[in-house]
């Protein structure tokens, strides 16, 4: 069974966010099964960072990524030729991502159907916030493939405001996990709760529609409560550095980049995340968090809004920073009764090799 990947960007650049390290995983996971992976994807990074990698990366003897040069702004032209050369040489084609030419080039020269994350792209509000109209007349244009593309929604929430798609079939299939689950003692949270320093983590992007100075706000009036802020900048880190500044906020850090173990350590250390994000079709630091027993707090309407209401790993907040505050000192009082168990099952719900028999499943069954 050989699988083609189209990704406009991929592992190592995970400053690009989206489903890049989850992906990786699950492609490792794939491929351990004897399932040849290839992935076609360029060498460009959103904040202009350089990886030091070659053409070609072989992970294991099944799966492969292949980069590409950008030839101008996001676009590689060598990536569309390799498509155009690669598609038809195998039995299941994947696309992750919506606007750019490589799905037009895929859908135009593909003789088979192709399995498309849109990434949430295509939710309502995200498409009228720029470019609107351009984002309008490319979605007609894919509309014209409408029987040609099976979608894959990570949420139910990116189906349910998917706007101007056609959308023939689809099948909903979670994000799986980023990292393994730490060990934890059934005192995890009881300790926790007495600790004298306690941390909130925010992981993300640093652009607007991250709400990232709402937590600032926040922060302002929880004086007692220590902010770190971990992400690239999207064109906000001046405006919240300033911010910082002004307010005095001597219990917030705002950190560009770390690794992944640096960031696995930083999750191990806090005490809560939060990440009041507007428009999430899955948000996979939320999985990262609760892989590391850490309760979250997240936009109400959100995929992991759901998840709370059914599993209490954490609240959910008014895009408001009075609401924040509040939803922080409420997970504060009630931390010491948190139950592993609550956790676990949603660690068990994104698993790995769950993830990816349902996505072998999807394939086999829409061919």
């Amino acid at each position: 069974m050989k699988i083609l990947v189209i990704i406009p960007s991929f592992y190592p650049y995970i400053e690009n966010g989206g489903p890049i390290i989850y992906l990786n995983k699950l492609f490792k996971k794939l491929s351990s099964n004897k399932i040849n992976i290839t992935v076609l994807t360029s060498k460009y990074s959103y904040t202009n960072k350089e990886h030091k990698i070659k053409s070609a990366l072989n992970i294991n003897k099944n799966y492969e990524v292949k980069y590409y040069p950008i030839t101008f702004g996001k676009v590689s032209i060598k990536l569309c030729y390799s498509i155009i050369k690669e598609i038809n040489k195998y039995d299941y084609v994947y696309f992750n991502s919506f606007f750019n030419i490589y799905l037009i080039t895929t859908l135009l020269f593909s003789n088979k159907k192709i399995f498309l994350s849109p990434r949430g792209q295509l939710i309502a509000e995200n498409i009228k916030k720029k470019n609107h109209f351009i984002k309008y007349l490319f979605i007609k244009i894919i509309n014209i493939f409408d029987k040609k593309i099976f979608y894959i929604f990570s949420s139910n929430f990116e189906l349910i405001n998917n706007l101007y798609s056609k959308i023939y079939k689809y099948e909903l299939i979670p994000n799986s996990a980023s990292y393994e689950p730490i060990k934890v003692t059934q005192d995890i949270f009881r300790k926790k709760s007495k600790f004298k320093t306690k941390k909130i983590l925010t992981i993300s992007r640093l652009s607007k529609r991250k709400n990232i100075d709402l937590i600032l706000k926040a922060a302002a009036i929880l004086r007692n409560f220590y902010f770190e802020i971990i992400g690239p900048d999207f064109g906000q880190l001046n405006q919240l550095f300033d911010q910082v500044e002004k307010n005095k906020l001597k219990n917030v850090t705002i950190i560009e980049s770390l690794t992944t173990e640096q960031i696995r350590k930083k999750f191990i250390e806090s005490y809560i995340f939060l990440l009041p994000s507007e428009n999430e079709n899955f948000g996979n630091v939320f999985l990262e968090s609760i892989l590391h027993f850490v309760p979250i707090i997240t936009i109400r309407g959100s995929y992991w809004d759901e998840i709370i209401k059914q599993n209490n790993v954490g609240l959910s907040t008014k895009k408001c920073e009075k609401d924040i505050v509040l939803k922080i000192k409420q997970l504060d009082n009630l931390y010491a009764t948190l139950k592993l168990n609550e956790f676990k099952n949603v660690q068990k719900i994104h698993n790995t090799e769950m993830i990816s028999n349902k996505f072998l499943k999807t394939f086999h069954a829409n061919c």
